[in-house]
């Protein structure tokens, strides 16, 4: 019997790791953030967990870049979302929100 390889995610601690900070942001207590962080040194499986973890919850997936502020995080969430930034951060955050509201993500 031969076992075929990359017919599954491998079990690396960084996806078991990412799963879990999703379930608890998913299921956090009434008012508290809906957006977490996963951070981590250079090839310890942090694309793996996520391009995984984005299939598995239907996620938006965004790699912050070093230098961007809040107006460029946005637009980076609003362009992953299929959407056309508008020109101000305020304007990009209602589209945003309204994009996530009307699919029923969690924001």
């Amino acid at each position: 019997m031969t076992e075929t390889l990359y017919e599954s995610v491998a079990p690396l601690r960084n996806v078991s790791a990412l799963m879990t900070l999703i379930d608890r942001v998913q299921h956090r207590a009434f008012g508290l953030p809906g957006m977490a962080t996963f951070y981590g040194p250079s090839g310890f499986g942090k694309s793996t967990a996520a391009v995984y973890a984005t299939n598995a919850f239907r996620a938006c997936h965004v790699e912050v870049q070093p230098l961007w502020r809040s107006k460029q995080l946005l637009a980076g969430i609003a362009f992953e979302l299929g959407l056309r930034p508008a020109r101000t951060a305020a304007d990009i955050f209602e589209q945003v929100s309204r994009e996530l509201s009307v699919n029923q993500r969690r924001s």
